[in-house]
């Protein structure tokens, strides 16, 4: 009946246009759709060559690189590298790489203190990559202090992202460049409409001090990250703090992120640790993500994650508009008797992402899966914890622009206190959550929003 109502009110729509128009209008309106259509699919094109380019750019740095250093070294890079990662999620440890100290930042004051004590005590270079740095109390700190350590005679590189980082003053840039600071611009808007990547967003967050510790995850440079109240509430986020040998997986992703942004190669040997002692040996997973890649590996990764899990998966993302392969990956757990909880928030900084999310947590909740709604704030964080063995810290949403569409990172650990430490970090919400309650009957309004929605996600 339903399908019966939508095209009829199609074939009205339709009819209306023909009726209201005369004929030579509708033939240059088709005219018009026609040549739309060919500039879109020529686009598509463009960018398919784009992309094409950019991978052979990253897998010949990965080899010249490779030829620079030694065996051991050797392994981590390449399997850093998109074109041959590993992205496999095993339920037993990986045979690498490791780290001696992982710190997870859940509060505000955690993560600003690990951020501005690990730049006051670098030694050799700082070297920081960001989707969003603004121009605010914290990104005005983090400016003067990268200043000061430039003037105590360290390297200090910053890449930004040309979209996130839009309304950031030139006046910001300008005074670090003044200092002898290298900053790079991921795909500038100054390069016009014919910018063909400027729907692929570099969203990674990373900051990496002498190559022996890097901090990563969901927050940005700016106050909302750090504590400051908004008009949608306390923002909640969510950082990872990783010291030790592995740390050059990380350095990797922003060295050949600067060669794609600067087209500087820089394999100097000076910018990897490779002789520390990892005590701990914390097995800890980086993988990488984006449209240079043949494969979605950060989709690959969450999928492995789910079909992981035998008893629970616990799921924070501040928007949720999965692809329809992650849609089954959910509902295949719940229907094998895993527990499936998701924590959204109520509030959001983006209303059609907000509207989107709500759609798609009704879906799921329909099938099984637990959704949370928080009602305090805006949740930011990126998190997966699956049963006490896996979890995830990272930059991707549980969105399809985080798995297919940006530029991203994610930290996998298989250490069974941390997966802990993430689990509790989630039930710290729930008291402040309610859940969503399935529908008898989903509206009409839902279904259209629906069907909308799955034509742009793309690009939410």
């Amino acid at each position: 009946m339903k399908k019966i109502l939508f095209i009829l009110i199609l074939i009205y729509f339709l009819f209306a246009i023909v009726k209201s128009f005369s004929l030579r209008w509708l033939l240059h309106m088709l005219a018009i759709a026609f040549l739309l259509l060919a500039a879109l699919a020529l686009a598509r094109d463009i960018q398919r060559e784009y992309h094409k380019s950019i991978a052979k750019k990253n897998a010949e740095y990965v080899h010249l690189l490779n030829q620079e250093r030694s065996q051991g070294p050797r392994v981590i890079v390449q399997n850093v590298a998109e074109t041959v990662c590993n992205i496999h999620i095993k339920e037993e440890s990986p045979d690498g790489p490791y780290f001696h100290y992982v710190e997870i930042l859940a509060h505000e004051k955690e993560a600003y203190d690990a951020m501005f004590q690990s730049i006051k005590n670098a030694k050799h270079h700082i070297h920081a990559e960001y989707f969003i740095i603004k121009n605010d109390q914290i990104g005005t700190k983090i400016k003067n202090l990268l200043i000061q350590k430039k003037r105590e005679g360290l390297e200090i590189r910053l890449i930004y992202d040309g979209f996130g980082s839009l309304l950031m003053q030139r006046k910001y840039i300008r005074e670090l460049k003044n200092a002898g600071i290298e900053v790079a611009t991921f795909s500038p808007l100054w390069q016009g409409i014919c910018n063909v990547s400027m729907n692929y967003r570099n969203h990674r967050k990373m900051l990496i001090i002498d190559g022996e510790t890097c901090m990563m995850g969901g927050r940005n440079i700016g106050d909302e990250y750090f504590g400051k109240k908004t008009k949608i509430g306390k923002w909640k986020d969510l950082d990872i703090l990783l010291k030790g040998s592995g740390v050059a997986q990380v350095q990797s992703v922003f060295l050949r992120d600067w060669y794609m942004a600067k087209g500087q190669m820089l394999m100097d040997k000076k910018y990897y640790k490779e002789n520390i002692e990892n005590r701990e040996n914390i097995p800890v997973q980086i993988i990488t993500g984006g449209p240079d890649s043949p494969q979605n590996h950060i989709e690959h990764a969450y999928f492995s994650m789910v079909n992981a899990a035998r008893k629970q998966i616990f799921i924070i993302t501040p928007y949720l508009i999965p692809t329809e392969s992650m849609i089954t990956a959910l509902e295949n757990a719940v229907f094998r008797g895993v527990d499936v909880q998701i924590l959204i928030p109520i509030n959001s900084d983006n209303l059609v992402a907000k509207y989107a999310t709500n759609l798609w947590a009704k879906r799921l909740a329909k099938s099984g899966v637990k959704v949370f709604q928080y009602q305090n704030g805006f949740i930011h964080s990126k998190m997966i914890a699956v049963d006490d063995k896996i979890a995830s810290i990272g930059t991707a949403n549980f969105d399809y622009r985080g798995m297919q569409r940006d530029y991203e990172m994610l930290a996998v650990i298989y250490h069974e206190n941390y997966v802990r430490q993430l689990k509790a970090y989630f039930q710290i919400f729930m008291d402040q959550s309610k859940k969503i309650e399935v529908e008898k009957r989903e509206g009409f309004l839902d279904i259209m929003g629906m069907q909308f929605i799955k034509l742009i996600r793309e690009s939410l």
